[in-house]
Parts: structure tokens; sequence; C-alpha cells
């Protein structure tokens, strides 16, 4: 940057650097969700490369920086890994310059069918629980704390942290409760992590 006096025409000059940034289009959500990442500040034509987790760990993606620094929008995908909180990175292929922002993968539940009459059976599904932890499914369950619901079984995912549909680990077989009322009631899957480690899908009794 250089500073020029208008009538002594004296000048100075100091070094400027661009501080590259990052900005993610989401900040969590499910494993194989498409986000897009934008990264700013990077030498003009330059490749920006992506990578989860590390700055040279999986790669999801690159872009082209343009004459002022910017990438257009990089589509990725969210890896298939276990619930927590990871970090999604930028880095200049020639400069070696980076940027992340922090992105957190959160479980997911899936009950076939979602409904039917009591003592009919359902199976469960989840993604993005705990790797190798118990989920356990619970009716009438819609918050972590829950007390008094009934247990209809439970699971032990595997290092995706991830039971039933693509898994090997097998889906949860339940039978619903016989005494359930003709409402709409929620199914938890509870992992043992925290209180995130949380998700429910509805079951309807005809």
């Amino acid at each position: 940057m250089i500073a020029r006096g208008v009538t002594s025409q004296r000048s100075d000059s100091t070094p400027f650097t661009t501080t590259p940034s990052e900005v993610l289009s989401n900040s969590g959500g499910k494993q194989g969700l498409p986000i897009t990442v934008t990264a700013y500040g990077f030498r003009a034509g330059e490749k920006v490369n992506v990578y989860w987790n590390a700055g040279s760990g999986t790669s999801l993606g690159s872009a082209i920086a343009a004459a002022n620094g910017t990438t257009p929008a990089i589509t990725v995908t969210v890896p298939v890994v276990p619930y927590g909180t990871y970090h999604v990175y930028a880095v200049g292929a020639a400069s070696g310059a980076s940027a992340g922002q922090s992105f957190k993968v959160n479980p997911t539940l899936t009950v076939s069918p979602t409904s039917g009459a009591t003592g009919s059976s359902a199976t469960v599904s989840g993604t993005g629980y705990g790797a190798k932890e118990t989920v356990t499914i619970r009716w009438d369950c819609s918050t972590y704390t829950c007390t008094g619901s009934t247990v209809l079984g439970t699971a032990v995912t595997d290092a995706a942290g991830n039971f039933g549909g693509s898994s090997k680990v097998s889906s949860v077989r339940i039978v619903i409760p016989r005494n359930a009322t003709h409402v709409t009631h929620t199914l938890a899957g509870k992992g043992t992590v925290n209180s995130n480690d949380f998700k429910t899908a509805t079951y309807k009794v005809t």
C-alpha cells in the first residue's frame, strides 16, 4: 500500500497482507448433505482446494480464485463420519494459505413405515450417531432427558455412527405398543455422547 502527498509528492509504503477467509452455507447437518464453500483472500488465479477436517485431509473439491482472490461457490458433500464437530478447510495450492470453519455432523433417525396399527412392526435406522455407541429407541420421547418412556429396542452403531440402511449393522425392529393411543407419537434415538446426540421421528397409530 502506497500513500503519496498531493502537493509534496512525497510517498511512503507499507506491506498489506490479505488474510484468507471462508464461508460455509451451513454450520451443521447430516452425512451426505451438499454444502457450499466460498473462499476469499487467496491469490488471483490460484487453485483453492477444500479439505475435510485437516489442511491435507480428505479432498472435497476445488475451484480457481478470481482476480479479486475469491472463489466461486464450491459444492461439496459431507462425508460419512460419526457425530461430532469437524472443520472444513480451504487451502491455496500455490500460496499454501488456508482458512477454515467448523461443521457439526448431526444424527438422523428414520422409521419405516411411518404409520400403522398397535402391535404392528416397523424398522428404525439412523446415521451420524457416535461411533460404536449404543442408541436406544424410545417411544413417546421428545427430549434427551425424557423419563418414563418405553424402550422399544437398541442398536450398536458402526464406525461411522450408523445402523440400518446401507450400514452392515441391522436396523432395529420395533413393535408398536398395544396400548398406544390413535395419534401421532414421537420416536427417539438416544445416543450416549451428549444431549445433542439425539434425534426424533414420528409414527402415527391408525
